[in-house]
């Protein structure tokens, strides 16, 4: 996703490693490319008890032509979402309605 639209942080949540989340309270979407000739196989989500958040995030991710994907990510819960794309789509949208509160981790892709 573009650098306007999200930040890097450290280990957080369900997370001990690095992960990306939207880079503020107003922004609840981003596209990602991936390479060509390429699918998105999964992604992880973290939905941390951090101060403000608002509870239960429902995350989906979208590419033309494929079918969307979606699944609600509990406080305090990560859970990893699978595609189960079959063919090529290198852009990918994904969304979480509670903003910068959800965060994301190993992406797979092939």
């Amino acid at each position: 996703m573009g650098h306007d639209r999200v930040v890097l942080l450290g280990p957080t949540g369900g997370f001990s490693t690095n992960s990306i989340s939207f880079r503020g309270s107003t922004i609840t979407s981003g596209t990602l490319t991936l390479p060509g000739g390429t699918r998105l196989v999964s992604i992880r989500a973290t939905n941390p008890a951090d101060t403000g958040n608002p509870g239960a995030s429902t995350v989906t991710i979208a590419c033309s032509g494929q079918p969307t994907v979606s699944q609600t990510v509990n406080l305090n819960s990560t859970v990893t979402l699978t595609t189960g794309w079959t063919a090529p789509c290198n852009v990918v949208t994904i969304t979480s309605s509670n903003n910068w509160h959800t965060n994301f981790d190993d992406l797979v892709y092939q």
